[in-house]
């Protein structure tokens, strides 16, 4: 029986990834990406833990003068959290969902 993709070499770019941080380059001359994986701190609690887990961050620059990507859509109602977001030049581009909402595939 022919395998249609090597699962071992799939397994170990994801262990390499999530080991170190880094994803791997791809074939046709992008930079490896950093900062892909980090370790959770067990020692702040579990709702920090849980907060930590669901951010998004927006591939916006945080130096951007743009308000559109910082503001809250109507639509995100119960699945963005409209008050946690850091001060400072990153506020609004890391958003987190929050803490009820369920995500299915």
């Amino acid at each position: 029986m022919d395998l249609v993709f090597d699962h071992k070499a799939i397994t170990k770019k994801f262990k390499h990834a999530l080991s170190t941080g880094n994803w791997p380059s791809a074939s046709f001359g992008l930079s490896a990406r950093t900062g892909v994986a980090q370790q959770l701190k067990k020692d702040t609690g579990i709702f920090s833990g849980l907060s930590y887990m669901r951010k998004c961050v927006a591939t916006i620059l945080p130096r951007s003068k743009e308000t559109k990507p910082r503001l809250l859509h109507n639509t995100h109602y119960g699945y963005i959290c409209p008050s946690e977001t850091p001060e400072g030049e990153k506020i609004g581009l890391v958003k987190s969902l929050s803490l009820l909402c369920k995500i299915t595939g």
